[in-house]
């Protein structure tokens, strides 16, 4: 009777065991066709919605000619109201508008839709999620692009936490997290801080996609500029060089990620007192952003303030002054006052000036960037005395 009864204990356990199975596997299999429901659902509210868009460029219905940036402005105004009631795909289709103004330049209009998805995804998932760290970085990068580096730092480091949280500690989101995070640190002037962290996320790039893929390109083309803010220019020029051949190999002649090398080198050549190889580097990089970036993006800034200040460098202050007032004139309105590329172009024009005699135009720009740097950097800062330097060609 015992054993008959340890059996049918057993036997009951083992059937409430495999309904306990059973039904977890139906639970996980209904949440999966759920979450299936979900993306399906929101695929489909997005390809609607883009279809209204993409039909706003017709003249057939506006009667006119119709700007992308037009199409994009009303469509921004108009995500909340149709789409509130869905916060999964108002936050997919407010990160899509965020992400095309930033490719247009337009990093103030693209910062609100960052912001309320962010928002979103943490309303939605409630704490750690890839959706979440995914919204994390994108502001993190905006805020980067746009010079507000304090709040840059955080929203990285944030970022950065919860990658490492998700997910095993080498990881596609973790290494461009730590990409990131080191690009705000180098703004700052972070160094030791900023190339420890490139270590780090070149290492990891390597094991996790080889010693030649674009990502390490990107790790190798930004521990460049860390290594010219260091004035280590052989080792800049080196690692800038094996950035521009991986690039080349994998990408377009025309692809700006390529270009973006090639103006890079030819900075490089240029600190290294090597004029005439940096310029026709630098005019390939002007000619082919403005082609496709067209006159006014930030990005195109700065480039016409790298070109002018390497023509300063050979004494052609003729040719160099329209780049640079291009290039103050696009970051003026694009960046504040106190944005530290807005600053160093300012004092670049303003010698330029004073070189071609217009020395009270020269004198006010030199004067008040001198003033905003001092302000920013205080007395003993490598950049306040270039600022010096700059109004002693005054007196």
């Amino acid at each position: 009777v015992a054993a008959v009864f340890v059996f049918l204990v057993a036997g009951i356990a083992g059937v409430a065991w495999q309904r306990d199975r059973a039904l977890a596997a139906g639970e996980r299999a209904r949440q999966e066709a759920e979450n299936a429901r979900v993306e399906v659902d929101k695929s489909r509210n997005v390809i609607r919605f883009l279809r209204t868009m993409l039909a706003a460029v017709d003249p057939r219905n506006q009667g006119r000619d119709v700007t992308m940036r037009e199409v994009l402005d009303e469509a921004a105004a108009s995500v909340h109201e149709e789409f509130g009631a869905d916060p999964e795909v108002e936050t997919a289709i407010r990160t899509a508008i965020g992400e095309t103004y930033v490719g247009l330049g337009r990093y103030d209009v693209a910062e609100p839709h960052f912001r309320i998805a962010l928002k979103l995804q943490q309303q939605i998932h409630g704490g750690d999620h890839p959706d979440v760290a995914r919204a994390l970085r994108n502001l993190g990068v905006l805020l980067y692009s746009k010079g507000a580096y304090d709040e840059a730092r955080q929203v990285c480091e944030q970022a950065l936490a919860m990658s490492r949280r998700l997910g095993p500690e080498e990881s596609a989101d973790v290494a461009q997290d730590l990409n990131n995070l080191a690009a705000v640190m180098r703004a700052r002037g972070e160094l030791d801080a900023a190339s420890r962290l490139y270590d780090q996320c070149l290492a990891m790039r390597r094991s996790l996609h080889g010693g030649d893929s674009l990502e390490v390109a990107e790790t190798l083309n930004n521990m460049a500029g860390t290594a010219r803010a260091e004035n280590d220019l052989d080792r800049a020029v080196a690692l800038l060089k094996e950035s521009l051949r991986i690039r080349r190999a994998k990408l377009p002649a025309r692809h700006p990620l390529v270009t973006q090398s090639i103006g890079n080198l030819g900075v490089l050549l240029a600190g290294q007192g090597k004029y005439e190889q940096a310029l026709p580097l630098l005019r390939e990089e002007l000619d082919i952003g403005r082609e496709v970036l067209g006159e006014n993006h930030p990005d195109l800034a700065v480039t016409l303030s790298n070109l002018g200040a390497v023509l300063i460098k050979t004494g052609d202050y003729a040719a160099a002054e329209p780049y640079l007032r291009q290039s103050h004139e696009i970051r003026r309105a694009n960046f504040p006052a106190a944005d530290r590329g807005l600053l160093a172009t300012q004092g670049r024009l303003g010698v330029c000036l004073t070189k071609l005699g217009h020395f009270v135009e020269g004198e006010s720009l030199l004067l008040d960037a001198y003033q905003q740097i001092k302000a920013l950097a205080g007395d003993d800062q490598p950049w306040t005395s270039e600022a010096i330097q700059n109004l002693a060609e005054l007196y």
